[in-house]
C-alpha cells in the first residue's frame, strides 16, 4: 500500500478556520477597527537587515545581520498563518480517497505548476518595480496552492456531476 502524506479529512475544516480568522483580521484592520501594528513579537531573524541593499554591506552599520531578534509584526504573522490554513485544507483527504481521486490530485497539481509558471513568466516579463516585488511576496506563495486547489475541486465537481447524471 502506498504511502500517504496528506493530512486526514478534519484538517480542511482547520484550514479554512485559520483562513476565515485571518481574512477577518485583515478586514477588520483595513477599516481600522484594530491596530494591526500593535499585533507583534519577538522572533529570532536568521539574516534581518534594516538597510536597502545586501546584508552585511559596508555600510555605517557594524552590527552581524545574523541571528538577531526582532519584532514581528502582524504582516508576517498573516502569511505564515495563511500558509499554513491554505496547505491544511489544500492537502487534506477527502472524505473517499481512492485511486481515481489520486490521479486527480496529481492531474491537478501538473496542470497547476504549468499555470504557475506560466504565470511567473508573465509577471517577469511585464510587471517592474515593487508591484513584482509584492507579487513574488505576497501572491506567489500562495499561487500554486490556488491554482491546485480550484483545479482539483473543479475536477472533483465534475466527477460528482457525472455520477449524479448516471444515476
Amino acid at each position: 500500500m502506498k504511502k500517504s502524506y496528506l493530512f486526514p479529512n478534519y484538517f480542511k475544516k482547520i484550514g479554512l478556520a485559520i483562513i476565515s480568522v485571518i481574512l477577518l483580521l485583515i478586514v477588520l484592520d483595513s477599516i481600522k477597527v484594530i491596530d494591526a501594528d500593535k499585533i507583534s513579537f519577538k522572533t529570532i531573524a536568521v539574516i534581518e537587515s534594516t538597510h536597502i541593499g545586501i546584508a552585511g554591506s559596508t555600510d555605517l552599520n557594524t552590527e552581524s545581520p545574523y541571528f538577531k531578534i526582532v519584532d514581528c509584526n502582524f504582516y508576517t504573522i498573516f502569511l505564515v498563518t495563511l500558509g499554513i490554513g491554505v496547505i491544511f485544507v489544500t492537502f487534506s483527504k477527502e472524505r473517499i480517497e481512492d485511486e481515481y481521486i489520486s490521479k486527480i490530485r496529481e492531474q491537478s497539481l501538473v496542470w497547476a505548476i504549468l499555470v504557475n509558471s506560466f504565470i511567473n513568466i508573465l509577471v517577469a516579463l511585464f510587471v517592474y518595480g515593487l508591484p513584482y516585488l509584492s507579487f513574488l511576496l505576497l501572491i506567489n506563495p500562495f499561487l500554486l496552492f490556488v491554482c491546485y486547489f480550484f483545479k482539483f475541486n473543479f475536477e472533483i465537481y465534475k466527477l460528482k456531476k457525472s455520477l449524479r447524471d448516471e444515476e
